[in-house]
């Protein structure tokens, strides 16, 4: 909502208006299956609107502020996971997104491997993209369980194979990850 917003204020629009029109012309589902470069999402974006009300940055920084407030809580039990070897990031993302989440791992000082929407070509709830979890680490079969804040993806990964656990405040999902470290 944050991007609407932003692109609602540059260009004198409702941001529903905005939201319904860019969601409605698909570019988002292109844009994060990898169909659609970040040049054809920023020019389709901006031709919805009246010529020159928007350069491609303003696009993108509205884009990149969809990304919110990073939780200490959740960085520190995610850094104890990837520090062991035992994290896999799998987001429908795409590449402007991804290069903000980049940045915030880097500084938590978090390295992962990630299956991500914009690279394998489908998004979740997608068996497919499931499968290219399967087939970035072996692990996934027996040892995974999939984190996510839509009801959908996680029933998805489930029918898939992959235990799932709904995310929806992030102290409790940092406070189950502190007790899922413990165990081990």
């Amino acid at each position: 909502m944050a991007q609407y917003r932003s692109l609602a204020y540059k260009t004198g629009r409702r941001w529903r208006w905005v939201a319904d029109a860019i969601e409605e012309c698909g570019v988002i589902t292109g844009f994060e299956t990898g169909a659609v470069s970040v040049q054809q999402f920023t020019d389709t974006v901006r031709s919805l609107f009246p010529h020159g009300c928007l350069s491609a940055q303003d696009v993108v920084v509205a884009w990149q502020s969809v990304l919110g407030f990073t939780v200490v809580e959740i960085v520190h039990a995610v850094r104890a996971l990837a520090a062991d070897g035992r994290l896999l990031l799998a987001s429908n993302t795409n590449p402007l997104h991804w290069q903000s989440v980049t940045s915030h791992l880097l500084t938590a000082r978090i390295e992962a491997p990630a299956v991500l929407s914009f690279e394998v070509g489908y998004a979740k709830p997608s068996p497919n993209f499931f499968s290219a979890i399967f087939d970035a680490d072996q692990r996934v079969a027996d040892q995974a369980i999939f984190i996510d804040d839509l009801e959908q993806n996680v029933t998805a990964a489930r029918r898939c194979g992959i235990p799932g656990r709904m995310h929806t405040d992030p102290l409790e999902t940092a406070k189950w990850l502190r007790k899922l470290l413990a165990a081990r």
